[in-house]
């Protein structure tokens, strides 16, 4: 089978976050599977664009194949006119199609075409909805767009119940099928096309290892895109005022989105050594200085999966949560402290009670179960619901057959 993956951004851009890895996995699953995948995207990455071929195949070493078209404008929109000439020349040429995120010009065109057309295609909207921004335009899109391309799919794809419920609260639907993303390790380094887009952090003047031994004994720790999305400045709120008077600090870890990291720094300069930012960790340094790092902690006001969370308790950490985090569904609370981001000074007493049992906490995580399936299982199972086969795996049944 010949599929054809659309999507406005994909890995390298890991400024975007979480699904442009976890969408690649997903791919080099369903190639694992035996399908054959392509994917067809843009050179987007927020405010720069990607340093690669454009208008050509590129072999990601795993059998799936990545062209890159130009977007014309640097807008989060992607508009890119030359993805639209591929898909008007070649969609004849795919036996199936999948479809991600929200509110993208790749959206929008796909939704034109398959209603122009006979195409057999799944949804994967891998996106938060966040219509507390922008919100009349979005609603415009969904009401001319997703609403259609979401009735047409022969099923919509999503990481959590989470995920579902958003989707359902703005009438799309109806045929969602959940399999979650997987347990083992997402394949994440960074490529030397994407450092050379932060040419003034290529390199750490201090030893991450060293520099985390002299911040506070109670440490705190985010790990993800720095971004408006992941609900920062409360959590530096919260961590400001419970740790008066205490040996304690907060370490931000990830990439900048837009700014952010600097706005932040700006904002909270009087609270000196106590917050630090690091750049960038990949998943080999996360496991080798995990026992340094504390206690993660995940506020983001709505988040379909997270990742982060996924690995932070495959390291037996401890974490703070919110619970508008879908991945929390798939884990034991061992070790995890929920908080409810709409209480006020709810994440602000979750980290008291952290300062209070941190011990405990460290302890209890090492109990933590995890309950998801391998990429494979993701891949079979995707695979399956197109060819409409609930015949599948015990194993894989647990969490992936809703429709």
């Amino acid at each position: 089978m010949k599929i054809l993956h659309v999507t406005p951004s994909y890995y390298p851009a890991i400024e975007l976050g979480g699904p442009t890895m976890s969408m690649r996995e997903i791919d080099r699953a369903l190639c694992a599977c035996g399908a054959s995948v392509d994917v067809i995207t843009t050179n987007t990455h927020l405010r720069n664009n990607l340093d690669v071929p454009l208008g050509v195949w590129v072999d990601d070493g795993h059998g799936v194949r990545v062209q890159y078209r130009p977007r014309i404008a640097q807008s989060m929109y992607s508009f890119s006119p030359k993805q639209f000439e591929f898909l008007l020349r070649a969609h004849r040429e795919y036996d199936a199609f999948y479809v991600s995120t929200l509110f993208t010009f790749s959206t929008a065109v796909f939704s034109l075409l398959a209603r122009l057309t006979q195409l057999r295609y799944w949804v994967s909207p891998r996106a938060a909805m966040n219509l507390s921004k922008r919100a009349a335009l979005k609603r415009a899109h969904l009401a001319l767009f997703e609403k259609p391309l979401y009735e047409g799919a022969q099923f919509i794809h999503v990481t959590s119940a989470q995920e579902e419920n958003e989707l359902r609260s703005v009438g799309l639907g109806p045929n969602f099928l959940l399999v979650p993303n997987a347990a083992n390790e997402i394949s994440v380094r960074w490529p030397e096309s994407v450092k050379r887009l932060w040419p003034d952090e290529s390199e750490q003047t201090v030893r991450t290892d060293l520099f985390l031994e002299s911040l506070g004994h109670v440490r705190f720790f985010y790990f993800g895109t720095i971004s408006p999305l992941k609900n920062i400045d409360a959590l530096i709120e919260a961590f400001k005022k419970v740790s008066l008077g205490k040996h304690a600090s907060l370490v931000l870890i990830g990439p900048d989105y837009r700014g952010e990291r600097t706005r932040l720094q700006k904002k909270y300069a009087s609270l000196g050594p106590s917050i630090a930012f690091i750049d960038r960790m990949d998943n080999a340094e996360i496991h080798a200085l995990a026992p340094q790092l504390g206690i993660s902690v995940h506020a983001s006001l709505g988040e379909n999966f997270s990742n982060s969370l996924i690995e932070v308790s495959k390291l037996k950490l401890p974490a703070i949560v919110s619970s508008e985090i879908g991945a929390l569904e798939f884990l034991s609370h061992h070790g995890i402290i929920v908080f409810d981001p709409s209480i006020k000074g709810d994440l602000a007493n979750a980290l008291g009670r952290a300062f209070t049992n941190y011990d405990m906490l460290r302890t209890e995580a090492k109990e933590r179960k995890i309950n998801l399936p391998t990429w494979k299982d993701c891949g079979r199972a995707l695979l399956d619901a197109l060819n409409r086969r609930p015949q599948i795996s015990n194993q894989a049944r647990e969490w992936s057959w809703r429709i």
